[in-house]
């Protein structure tokens, strides 16, 4: 065959393997290597037929019908180059295919990863749950996250072990003084009193009643110290006096002072006893003995207060000769005259004037009775009491009471309803009357 023609066979022979390539590129398989020669199979090839099929190849491959060698070389080339594109895109599927299988284990780890964490999530909040009751029952606060909680439970479990430690100690303590007491006290009720007294008693007053015992117990040393001391002082002045030619002189004064003694403890006794029935005696006579203006005036005084001082008595008040008045009450108190508030004293006073204007009465004659605005310092009720005490006065008496007050007018008018109304006409800037 010319060279040519086996020339243009070759290019054939190169189109049909890259058309099959192109065929069958889905399988991925590099095509049949061409012949480097021709062989003797290629005699037996219809010529028409691979034409033909030369020609469908070429159309494929985007050629002439006719192409040349070096055109067919350049699509071999491409195609080898496609071929290892493929081969490529093959080893790149295969890696796809190798990360799917390590994203789906990545995916499964990330699940199972997940269960785990959100049992642990569970697990610590179930954690400090327990670790916020346990703090609520600790009586801690709990605003603050459960690490510090922690912290703090910690060491109050540490102080709770020390304080336990301590509690134990003090038990043995106990039950050590307890046993020390039983053999010190013995058994039986005053055992048992012993120890209630203990149980119940007061601590700090007990160490305060033994530092004063401790500091009684060194005084009384130290008084027992100078005791002894003089003691022996006196024990050798006697020893001298015992000596001493004067011992007789001596116990001839002592006889005498004795005797002296004597006389002024039964004078003394013979006072004291005179001393305190005059006492009894003034006082019986300061209740039962008093002036008829005192006991008028007692029973005017025990009206107004309602009871609450029931006699009045009057006394010495000072060293010259001055009298003072004094208020017994319910509960056999004596209240000095000075001594009550302002509205009592006033009431006091007032009742004094009502009971010598009735004592006067009766012993002379009766006279007009004059009151310029005596209720303005009592309360409503002392008020009311006081009026009717005047209105009782003036069934026998002239009483004149001036007052500025309409309801002190009112309180006169409750107590005695005849009594007589009379105004008075206002002065004006000049000081004379008008009827204004």
């Amino acid at each position: 065959m010319p060279p040519r023609q086996r020339q243009g066979l070759l290019a054939g022979l190169a189109l049909l393997a890259a058309a099959r390539f192109l065929a069958t590129g889905s399988r991925r398989h590099p095509p049949a290597p061409l012949p480097s020669e021709a062989g003797p199979d290629l005699v037996a090839v219809d010529p028409k037929r691979l034409t033909a099929e030369i020609a469908r190849a070429a159309e494929a491959l985007g050629l002439a019908s006719a192409p040349a060698l070096v055109e067919v070389e350049a699509a071999a080339s491409r195609l080898a180059e496609e071929q290892d594109d493929r081969r490529r895109i093959d080893e790149l599927d295969q890696a796809q295919r190798e990360i799917d299988g390590r994203l789906d284990d990545l995916r499964k780890a990330h699940e199972r990863l997940t269960r785990a964490i959100e049992a642990e999530t569970a697990t610590v909040d179930a954690f400090e749950d327990s670790v916020r009751r346990t703090a609520v029952a600790c009586g801690l606060a709990t605003d603050e996250v459960a690490a510090e909680l922690c912290v703090r439970l910690a060491s109050a479990l540490d102080e709770a072990e020390a304080a336990a430690e301590t509690r134990r100690n003090l038990v043995a303590t106990i039950d050590q003084a307890k046993s020390d007491l039983a053999e010190a006290g013995g058994f039986g009720p005053q055992a048992d009193r012993l120890l209630a007294e203990l149980s119940s008693g007061d601590l700090a007053a007990w160490d305060a009643g033994g530092k004063a015992v401790k500091e009684q117990v060194a005084a009384a040393e130290h008084d027992f110290q100078e005791a002894r001391d003089r003691q022996r002082d006196m024990a050798l002045a006697l020893e001298g006096l015992r000596s001493s030619d004067e011992i007789s002189a001596l116990e001839v004064e002592r006889g005498s002072l004795a005797t002296q003694l004597e006389d002024a403890l039964e004078r003394w006794t013979v006072l004291s006893l005179g001393h305190a029935l005059l006492e009894a005696t003034f006082t019986r006579y300061e209740r039962e003995k008093q002036p008829a203006v005192i006991a008028r005036a007692s029973e005017l005084f025990r009206d107004v207060t309602a009871g609450r001082y029931v006699q009045l008595v009057a006394h010495e008040g000072d060293h010259a000769g001055h009298h003072g008045i004094d208020a017994i009450s319910a509960r056999d108190e004596r209240v000095d005259s000075g001594s009550l508030s302002r509205g009592t004293a006033e009431q006091l006073y007032l009742c004094l004037r009502l009971g010598l204007a009735a004592t006067h009465a009766e012993r002379t004659v009766s006279l007009p009775f004059v009151l310029d605005d005596v209720l303005v310092n009592f309360d409503p009720g002392r008020a009311v009491a006081v009026a009717r005490a005047i209105a009782l006065l003036a069934r026998a008496h002239q009483v004149l009471a001036f007052t500025c007050h309409p309801h002190i007018v009112e309180v006169f008018r409750e107590a005695e309803p005849d009594c007589a109304l009379i105004d008075l006409p206002l002065a004006d800037a000049t000081g004379s009357r008008s009827d204004s």
